[in-house]
């Protein structure tokens, strides 16, 4: 398994480097496009050039006991989302999400 390497030229994605799942090799650009460029967790942008180390760009399983990350099983997110929801159930990360967007 790879892990994923993004440059970007001029705003946009170029070159990456895949994620190696059997006949079918995923990259990050057709992810994000499938995804229009929205965090797959809090449904905010992922900016292709974030100042703020949290909002890069991060791939996460959609079921974590699955360890593959085909494109069933893997989507992007902020890493910031990434790490806070780790093994949180989806209930838990929605009310998390609903308690910090109250302010």
């Amino acid at each position: 398994m790879k892990t994923i390497r993004i440059r970007v030229v001029q705003n946009s994605l170029v070159r990456l480097i895949p994620w190696e799942v059997g006949q079918e090799a995923i990259t990050a650009e057709r992810r994000w496009e499938a995804q229009d460029g929205m965090c797959a967790l809090c449904d905010r942008p992922i900016p292709l050039e974030p100042e703020n180390k949290l909002l890069q760009m991060s791939q996460d399983r959609t079921d974590s006991a699955n360890l593959t990350y085909d494109w069933q099983n893997m989507r992007l997110t902020h890493l910031a989302c990434n790490l806070g929801k780790s093994d949180a159930t989806v209930d838990e990360w929605l009310g998390y999400l609903a308690l910090i967007r109250q302010a």
